[in-house]
């Protein structure tokens, strides 16, 4: 995620992610401890090391969240941790 911010800060403990709708923003480093993640956008996790993503809750609304595909599978780890309550989208 260090080169999809710009230049801008990347996400601290506590952030909301917000990919907006015609951006793609690729996952290649652990995140923080995330509050919420929000796609409208695409997100593709990189392959080529174990990643582990934190967050509260992961809402997709009309976008992708890609971890690898039938004819090119994920061949490291990942793990996703939710960390929200169950009243969270």
């Amino acid at each position: 995620m260090e080169g999809t911010w710009g230049g801008d800060i990347p996400p601290r403990d506590g952030d909301i992610v917000y990919v907006p709708a015609g951006q793609t923003l690729l996952v290649d480093v652990n995140t923080p401890s995330l509050l919420s993640i929000l796609v409208e956008g695409k997100i593709l996790v990189l392959d080529g090391i174990d990643l582990e993503i934190t967050t509260g809750s992961i809402l997709i609304r009309k976008g992708t969240l890609t971890i690898g595909t039938y004819h090119n599978p994920r061949q490291n780890g990942l793990t996703i941790s939710l960390t929200g309550s169950i009243r969270d989208p």
